[in-house]
């Protein structure tokens, strides 16, 4: 979820300036599981703004606010139809409480609306954890600790292999549909069946195959999420719903970043390997900063890297290690730039005058 574009659409939401294809974008994200903890935050923000401006209408206003809630949600609780529905109940009861507020202040228009949203959300969450009590969905999820990487097999046969510091979360039955959540990075090799997509969702990208390889890179503390595909064809998409929001069809040795900030693809083909060498054991780094393959090898030996002196940060360099020790590859990066290195424990740090 693209967490500022999630505020920017709640706050043109309670000023009136949403458009109808926003609104459906802001409705879209209170469906997903997962976004609840971050909308409940960005309303409390509101919630306490307003109260400090408006103290005696908010209390007021927050005497009643369970009544109207309650309303609301009994609407929810009586409908067959599922969410849909529900939002259109939902979105009448706040077209009434606004009009009857109408020659209200702007500020006071705010604090009903905020009411609203978060009732709205109340009944989606409801809908949604509704649905999957009653089919009793059950979840798994493997995850991969610093230094560690794991290989298992999906339910529909699909083979995964997730680097250190990874989870993937599915659901134990893929009888309808196969779709993951990968954090980290992962290799995929999908057993094909045309008739269900085989869907991979990170935060920001959602990628799509029916049958092929490829390799997921989604860290947190990255600024890019990367897929290489090594055989067949995937399309990725944002996973923030959009107006302009394109799919991006890889196909083999063709590879895609997704670069967060700019919410924007680059695309190029060729030798993939660099990409995925890790799932072959392969230690790889090709004209990267010290600071980027200092991250690396702390995700691939489960330790934690500190520099005595930040220039070394900004050295490049290049390397290829296949199945070797921690002290080899220190003692490989050390001779190229005659820096010296300590462990302490699980504890490496680097030292040295700079890049020769």
């Amino acid at each position: 979820m693209n967490k500022a574009r999630l505020r920017d659409l709640i706050n043109k939401y309670l000023n009136n300036a949403c458009t109808e294809s926003e609104m459906s974008e802001l409705l879209e994200l209170f469906k997903r599981a997962g976004n609840e903890a971050e909308i409940k935050s960005i309303l409390s923000d509101y919630w306490t703004d307003l109260s400090d401006d408006n103290d005696h209408r908010v209390k007021e206003l927050s005497e009643n606010q369970d009544e109207w809630f309650n309303e609301i949600y009994s609407q929810a609780l009586h409908q067959e139809g599922g969410y849909e529905s529900d939002k259109q109940n939902s979105v009448t009861k706040e077209h009434r409480i606004r009009y009857s507020y109408q020659k209200r202040s702007a500020e006071w228009l705010k604090v009903v609306a905020i009411l609203i949203l978060s009732a709205v959300m109340t009944i989606f969450y409801f809908s949604i954890n509704k649905n999957e009590a009653a089919q009793e969905v059950a979840y798994e999820q493997k995850i991969s600790g610093p230094g560690e990487k794991i290989r298992f097999t999906l339910p529909d046969g699909t083979q995964v292999h997730l680097n250190s510091e990874s989870k993937l979360l599915y659901k134990t039955d893929f009888s309808n549909n196969r779709e993951v959540h990968l954090r980290g990075e992962g290799y995929f090799v999908v057993a094909k069946d045309e008739g269900r997509p085989f869907m991979v969702f990170t935060e920001e990208i959602t990628t799509k195959v029916l049958g092929t390889s490829f390799n997921v890179r989604s860290y947190p503390e990255d600024q890019q999420v990367s897929v290489a595909v090594t055989t067949g064809k995937v399309a990725l998409s944002k996973s923030e719903i959009t107006d302009n929001n394109r799919q991006v069809v890889l196909e083999s040795d063709q590879w895609a970043d997704y670069t967060i900030d700019s919410h924007s693809f680059q695309t190029g083909s060729g030798d993939v390997s660099y990409l995925t060498a890790w799932n072959e054991g392969v230690l790889l780094y090709h004209d990267k900063q010290l600071s980027d393959v200092a991250i690396q090898l702390e995700r691939w030996y489960g330790v934690t890297i500190s520099f005595e002196n930040e220039e070394l940060k900004g050295c490049v360099i290049r390397g290829e290690h296949r199945d070797e020790t921690l002290t080899n590859v220190l003692n490989a990066i050390s001779y190229a730039f005659d820096l010296e290195y300590r462990i302490e424990g699980r504890e490496v740090v680097l030292k040295g005058g700079g890049c020769y």
